[in-house]
């Protein structure tokens, strides 16, 4: 278990967009992950109950309104790249799908950035999010919904 509000990371400056180049979906909770390299990249999972749950259907046009942001949370700017994706179906649950590439500014188009892919299920204060980077080949969406049918009935859901 950890606490979510100890992982959160960098100052918001107010817009919103933050929120989304962080991929912050919660801002208070207890949860249980793991995170695991995978050939391309790395797999996460979050498991978390939260008495806030995200608002997924906002969450996701605030990923529309924040499409290119320029991030200098440290010494190396960030151009962070947001495309929001069709989400997977769950009966009875909100669901947000989205990908994220960081790259430098002025980058030749020719280097590939990072590429981060994020797939959420919530309903009630139960949220599985599934999170990938790199060209891992996986599919989340059909990975999340295993999740959410995995881990919602032990949850109440």
């Amino acid at each position: 278990m950890f606490d979510v509000a100890t992982a959160l990371s960098t100052v918001d400056r107010g817009d919103g967009c933050d929120d989304v180049v962080h991929g912050r979906l919660l801002r208070s909770g207890t949860g249980q992950g793991f995170q695991t390299a995978v050939p391309g990249g790395q797999l996460s999972e979050l498991v978390a109950r939260t008495p806030h749950p995200p608002d997924l259907a906002a969450w996701t046009a605030q990923a529309h309104r924040c499409g290119q942001v320029t991030v200098d949370d440290q010494d190396l700017p960030t151009v962070s790249t947001t495309t929001v994706t069709p989400a997977p179906a769950v009966p009875g649950a909100q669901t947000l799908s989205y990908q994220q590439v960081l790259t430098l500014p002025g980058q030749q188009a020719e280097l590939p950035g990072l590429r981060l892919r994020t797939v959420a299920v919530a309903a009630g204060d139960v949220l599985v999010l599934l999170r990938d980077a790199g060209t891992t080949g996986l599919d989340l969406d059909t990975l999340a919904v295993a999740a959410w049918q995995h881990a919602a009935p032990r949850l109440g859901r």
